[in-house]
C-alpha cells in the first residue's frame, strides 16, 4: 500500500457511519434522559439542560432532541433565582428552538419554547430592558394565536404577561383582559395544572377570591398529569395548595 492509500484508508476509518452516529445519539439520549428522571432536584433539572444542550449541538437537525432541550431549559431556568445562571440556562433553551425555527419557521412548539425561554432569559436583566422587549413578544405571541387559535399555550402566555405588566403609560398590563385570555386557555385545554395555576392566579388579581379558590381547588384535585411533564404537573398541584393555604 502506498502512502496516498495508506492516508485515505486512515481518512475513512475516521469517518463516522451512519449507523454508529445514530447510536451515538441515542446513548446520548438516554443518558440525558436519566438525568432528566431525576429533575425534582434542582442540581439534577440544571444538569440535564446541559446534557440536552451537548446532545443538541452535535444533531442540530434532530427535532426531538432540540424540543426537550428548550423545555427542560425553559422549566429549569423558571427555578433559578441567580440572575446569570437563570441567563444561562433559558439561553441554552433559546438556541435549542432557534434551531427547530430554522428548520420550520411555522413550527408552533418551536415558537413556544423559543419565547418561553427568551422571557426567562429576560427576567434575568434588569426591570428597564425586561418592558422594553415585553411589545416584541406580545406581538410574537399575538402571531402565534393567529395563527394556531385552538392551541392554548400562547393564550396562556399572552394573559400571563398582561396579568404582570403594570398598565398603561408604563406597558400593555391588563388583569381583565389577562383572565379572558387564560379561561379561553383553559377551555382549549381543560385541566391542565399550569393553566389552572394562572388562571387561579388571574381570579386572585381581579379579586375574585372565591373563584381563585375554586380554580387552585380543581388544579390540585383535577389537574391532569402531562406525558413526560410528571414532576412539572405535581409542582403546579403543589404551589396552587400553597397559594390555596394562605388564602384560608
Amino acid at each position: 500500500m502506498n502512502r496516498i492509500s495508506a492516508l485515505l484508508a486512515v481518512a475513512l476509518l475516521c469517518v463516522v457511519s451512519p449507523e454508529a452516529d445514530a447510536t451515538s445519539r441515542d446513548e446520548g439520549f438516554a443518558k440525558a434522559m436519566g438525568i432528566y428522571a431525576q429533575r425534582a432536584e434542582v442540581t439534577k433539572h440544571v444538569e440535564a439542560v446541559s446534557a440536552f444542550s451537548e446532545l443538541a449541538k452535535a444533531h442540530p437537525t434532530d427535532r426531538e432532541v432540540q424540543f426537550w432541550c428548550a423545555r427542560t431549559a425553559s422549566y429549569a431556568a423558571h427555578r433559578i433565582f441567580d440572575t446569570k445562571v437563570k441567563q444561562k440556562i433559558a439561553g441554552r433553551g433559546v438556541k435549542c428552538a432557534q434551531r427547530m425555527l430554522n428548520a420550520d419557521p411555522t413550527d408552533y412548539d418551536g415558537r413556544l419554547w423559543w419565547i418561553l425561554c427568551r422571557l426567562r432569559y429576560e427576567s434575568g436583566r434588569n426591570p428597564i430592558d425586561a418592558l422594553k422587549a415585553a411589545p416584541k413578544f406580545k406581538v410574537f405571541i399575538a402571531k402565534m394565536i393567529k395563527k394556531s387559535p385552538k392551541r392554548a399555550a400562547a393564550y396562556m402566555m399572552l394573559g400571563v404577561l398582561m396579568r404582570e405588566l403594570p398598565g398603561k403609560p408604563v406597558s400593555f398590563g391588563d388583569p381583565a383582559r389577562a383572565l379572558k385570555l387564560l379561561q379561553r386557555a383553559d377551555k382549549l385545554a381543560p385541566n391542565e395544572p399550569e393553566i389552572l395555576l394562572e388562571l387561579a392566579n388571574a381570579y386572585r388579581k381581579t379579586e375574585q377570591l372565591d373563584k381563585a379558590r375554586a380554580t387552585y381547588r380543581r388544579c390540585i384535585d383535577k389537574g391532569v398529569t402531562r406525558e413526560g411533564l410528571e414532576w412539572e404537573s405535581d409542582d403546579a398541584r403543589r404551589y396552587a395548595a400553597k397559594m390555596l393555604a394562605e388564602m384560608n
